[in-house]
C-alpha cells in the first residue's frame, strides 16, 4: 500500500482559500492588479532561476587532453 507523502489536491485547496482571503473586499481593478503584480514576480523569479541555472552550468574550458581528442 502506498503512503502519500504530499497532498498536491490540499495544497491547491490551502492556496485558493488563502488567495481568497487575500482578494475579498477588493474591487475589480484592485484584484487585477494584484494578480498582475504576483504574475510579474513569477516571471522574476523564473527569469532569475534561469540565470542561476545557466551560471552552475556554464561550459569550462576543456582540459588540454580534451582539446587535442577534439582536434585529432
Amino acid at each position: 500500500m502506498k503512503t502519500k507523502t504530499f497532498d498536491c489536491v490540499g495544497m491547491k485547496r490551502m492556496a485558493q482559500t488563502r488567495i481568497r482571503a487575500q482578494v475579498s473586499g477588493m474591487s475589480a481593478e484592485e484584484e487585477i492588479a494584484f494578480f498582475r503584480d504576483g504574475a510579474e514576480d513569477f516571471e522574476r523569479r523564473i527569469q532569475a532561476a534561469r540565470e542561476d541555472f545557466a551560471r552552475a552550468h556554464e561550459e569550462t574550458p576543456m582540459s588540454r587532453t580534451s582539446q587535442e581528442k577534439v582536434s585529432e
